[in-house]
């Protein structure tokens, strides 16, 4: 499953996303985000640490 939340405390200028997700092969990832010209731009992609896991498992 995914889950997907707005980064508000990242960026005064232009809206921000995020995603939780899981690849294919058990990969925890935090993706962020944000949407320019009707195109998705990715901003970063990692691992999610401790506190993001743990959202992720709780939903």
């Amino acid at each position: 499953p995914l889950i997907f939340f707005q980064d508000e405390k990242h960026s005064l200028k232009e809206k921000r996303y995020g995603v939780f997700g899981q690849t294919n092969n058990k990969r925890l990832l935090t993706i962020i985000f944000t949407i320019r010209n009707n195109k998705v731009r990715a901003i970063s992609a990692r691992d999610q640490n401790k506190k993001e896991r743990k959202q992720y498992e709780q939903n």
